[in-house]
């Protein structure tokens, strides 16, 4: 490939939010599955993606924390994700929960049209945020439980030294 037309391929893989890794934890009932990190090398490659300066600093500069590695993103989409939604979806039950949801489904969208791949529907309409989960369990009696443990820990803070309470408090 000539320099001209890498550049040009160059700049087609770059996209503000390209999938280059993907964490996945199975749970059913309370009890862990499988738990996975995988790295996706033509993202992970790129340093022109902005994401990459926030998360490298959770991985090796190499990604070798990665519990697996694939070349493209089409790759471990057919090698991983899809296979497994097929394994634990047998009984139509399936969910998709990740911390911010929206964000991670447009990403999945618009990392999977870089390979003319899709992401169908179901899938998509089954990817909830773990924050509304998380809001609705605090919530679901009248917030009481939730206001209690905050009115704690702010006492708890205050009463601790003033460097203490800036690791929580800013001024």
């Amino acid at each position: 490939i000539g320099k001209k037309e890498k550049e040009e391929i160059d700049s087609k893989m770059i996209i503000s939010n390209a999938i280059f890794n993907v964490g996945i934890t199975v749970q059913h009932k309370g009890k862990v599955l499988e738990s996975e990190q995988f790295g996706i090398n033509e993202f992970w490659e790129y340093p022109e993606h902005r994401i990459l300066d926030f998360y490298r600093k959770n991985f090796a500069k190499d990604g070798s924390e990665f519990t697996e590695r694939y070349d493209t993103f089409g790759e471990f989409l057919k090698k991983v994700f899809y296979p497994m939604l097929a394994h634990y979806g047998r009984d139509n039950e399936v969910a998709l929960w990740s911390y911010n949801a929206d964000y991670d489904r447009r990403a999945f969208v618009d990392t999977a049209k870089l390979e003319d791949m899709y992401i169908p529907m179901p899938i998509l309409s089954k990817w909830n945020c773990i924050m509304i989960l998380a809001c609705n369990s605090l919530l679901s009696d009248g917030g009481k439980k939730y206001l209690n443990w905050i009115t704690e820990q702010e006492y708890y803070i205050k009463s601790r030294p003033k460097a203490f309470q800036k690791e929580y408090i800013s001024e």
